[in-house]
């Protein structure tokens, strides 16, 4: 599973997100400058491109601000599995859902609904190879 960029990535979860009955809104201020990449009624969630280490903490830390700003009960941060180190970034993942019971983390190539429906709508490519990242946001 492949995304261009986060943002496309992020355009694709909304979508598949307001298709299961979950409306969304994208880009919703959190003041000077700042932004959550999709909220709704009760979740900020917080896309990054690859989850490795460093982008799961940077996505807990940018989405437990914008939650607070925007004052909502949960964080959800989505994005792909990194083809290094899965295992560490699956192990910080659940590390971080125990201490913190408002908090879902989904690595989206794992979700076979999500894969299905982008597939269908030709959101992704077929190619299951995940090139490389640099930092996002």
């Amino acid at each position: 599973m492949k995304f261009s960029s986060e943002s496309d990535l992020v355009d694709a979860y909304q979508s598949y997100l307001q298709a299961r009955g979950i409306p969304t809104r994208a880009e919703v201020s959190c003041g000077k400058g700042f932004a959550a990449d999709l909220v709704s009624r009760e979740t900020v969630w917080e896309a990054k491109l690859i989850l490795d280490r460093e982008h799961l903490y940077q996505a807990f830390g940018q989405g437990e601000s914008y939650r607070q700003f925007l004052k909502r009960p949960k964080l959800a941060i989505f994005g792909l599995s990194p083809e290094v180190n899965k295992a560490q970034a699956v192990r910080i993942a659940k590390w971080l859902c125990e201490r913190h019971q408002h908090l879902w983390i989904g690595f989206v190539d794992d979700d076979k609904g999500f894969v299905n429906y982008c597939k269908y709508y030709g959101l992704i490519k077929e190619k299951e190879h995940v090139g490389t990242h640099q930092a996002s946001k």
